[in-house]
């Protein structure tokens, strides 16, 4: 616990800028109340322009962490996605498993959005120059991807027998139909 409010600490000294800017507002408030005898600030008023420059910069602390988090997170996604699209042209090459089947193999439902399943699979139509849907891609544009695969994970039909056409349907009977 100390560690982490350490850490917070020094995050918060990184955007001392709002918290001087509470300071200075609260020093400005009691300067117009006891110096200049203009009038008589509630506590409260004073309370609030100091927690905002606290509240300022606590928020711009956490969105640095959060944009670093995100960053990071992304750059797993993609480096999985690169995984995934090298483990495909392995197969497809190989001629073991490609087309639909192999892609139910690589549980694309772990990248965790429609966008990139799509651009995953693009990529693996790009290095091997043949179609990873094997002509069945029009039967899955409006089909969330990330609920389609969950959905292929789960009930392992067999892809090389059940055409991609009956999952999809099954699918969006499930309710993973895709938003635009």
């Amino acid at each position: 616990m100390w560690r982490d409010l350490w850490l917070f600490l020094k995050a918060l000294r990184r955007h001392l800028a709002g918290l001087l800017t509470g300071a200075f507002l609260t020093g400005a408030l009691l300067f117009w109340q006891y110096v200049l005898k203009k009038g008589d600030i509630p506590t409260w008023v004073l309370g609030v322009a100091a927690g905002a420059g606290l509240f300022v910069s606590g928020f711009n602390a956490w969105r640095e962490e959060h944009a670093k988090v995100m960053t990071e997170a992304e750059g797993e996604l993609r480096d999985l996605a690169s995984s995934m699209v090298e483990t495909y042209v392995v197969l497809a090459q190989s001629r073991k498993d490609e087309r639909p089947h192999a892609l139910a193999t690589l549980n694309l439902a772990a990248l965790g959005s429609d966008d990139l399943i799509r651009k995953t699979i693009h990529r693996m139509d790009q290095h091997i120059g043949r179609d990873p849907w094997q002509g069945w891609a029009s039967f899955v544009e409006d089909v969330d991807l990330v609920k389609f695969f969950a959905w292929v994970r789960e009930h392992r039909p067999n892809l090389h027998t059940m055409h991609v056409d009956e999952v999809a349907k099954q699918v969006k009977a499930a309710g993973g139909s895709r938003t635009a």
